[in-house]
């Protein structure tokens, strides 16, 4: 989706500022800085297309908007002229449910507009390129492991390889999370914040 415009606030406008209280809200609960940036970019585009159509209050905002904010979505193609695919496209609707129910838990609007938005399934598909067997015994090679990092990069290349972990999850691995007995892995925090354990 590109690196977000920043977008001057409205003078005239308390949705940008009920935009940036609701992100001061979400970032004390959020571990994650990746899903912080996304809903911010996300939240920011939609107050832009508002601006551009003269909706500068939460109150404005009804189902039928959003509902051809999604549209637009749809619509939109990126520079190559391609369209958003499904999962961006619900990257970028997801936080509109999360603020408008918000805006609701504060008494800023009576109801949600969002509450029976459907948003687009984002697909399920395995990897288009599986490395072969001589590729993944390429990779495991490069280390020097006549070195302390080589040793450790090819730990980490072990540990993707058989668990499938996130790179987040792997930096935040500690040695105490290693079963060897059960030859398992505890995941703290991970996806949706919830601990996991993972066979190794």
């Amino acid at each position: 989706m590109g690196r977000p415009r920043q977008h001057p606030i409205p003078a005239a406008s308390d949705l940008w500022p009920l935009m940036q209280a609701y992100l001061d809200w979400t970032r004390l609960g959020s571990r994650s800085k990746d899903t912080h940036r996304r809903r911010e970019a996300a939240l920011r585009r939609f107050c832009a297309w508002c601006d551009e159509r003269d909706l500068r209050h939460p109150a404005e905002i009804s189902r039928s908007i959003l509902e051809r904010y999604q549209r637009q979505l749809m619509e939109t193609r990126k520079s190559d002229g391609r369209p958003l695919s499904l999962g961006s496209q619900h990257v970028l609707l997801t936080p509109l449910q999360g603020f408008f129910k918000w805006l609701v838990r504060e008494r800023r609007l009576l109801y949600n507009p969002a509450a029976e938005l459907i948003l687009p399934k984002k697909p399920k598909q395995l990897p288009h390129t599986l490395l072969s067997v001589e590729e993944i015994e390429a990779t495991f090679a490069q280390p020097d492991l006549t070195t302390a990092e080589g040793l450790r990069d090819r730990a980490m290349l072990e540990v993707f390889y058989a668990t499938a972990i996130r790179r987040l999850e792997l930096a935040q691995l500690d040695l105490a999370d290693v079963d060897p007995r059960h030859a398992t892995l505890l995941i703290r925090a991970g996806k949706g914040q919830q601990d996991r354990f993972v066979p190794g």
